[in-house]
């Protein structure tokens, strides 16, 4: 017997719409997360599309580039998204004050950020 996403791939996995189609069906409150990278404006449209009551969620850790907060204004304005965005605790002007600049990925500190942020 075929694993059920092996099937669902097989049935659905050309036709986009579908796909998503099925997957908002998958449960009671359905949700879809974003980066709002640039690829991402292909499924948020068909999401939108399809259910646009859909919440959004976006994980701001507020160290996007200024084109990506463009960017995320923007899609969400077009698309009307039901735009949920989380924040951290600490923003990211106060996180450089108390700890200093971005730790490089060889620094001991950058786990320590990866896990606040």
């Amino acid at each position: 017997m075929e694993p059920q996403l092996d099937i669902i791939n097989r049935d659905l996995g050309n036709d986009p719409e579908a796909l998503i189609r099925w997957a908002l069906e998958q449960g009671n409150r359905p949700i879809c997360t974003t980066n709002f990278r640039p690829f991402e404006a292909v499924i948020l449209h068909m999401v939108a599309r399809q259910r646009p009551d859909t919440p959004i969620v976006w994980m701001d850790h507020g160290y996007n580039t200024a084109a990506t907060y463009r960017f995320a204004d923007d899609l969400a304005r077009r698309l009307g998204l039901n735009l949920i965005t989380y924040l951290p605790k600490r923003s990211r002007a106060h996180r450089e004050a108390v700890e200093g600049l971005t730790p490089g990925i060889e620094d001991p500190r950058h786990a320590a950020f990866t896990e606040e942020v």
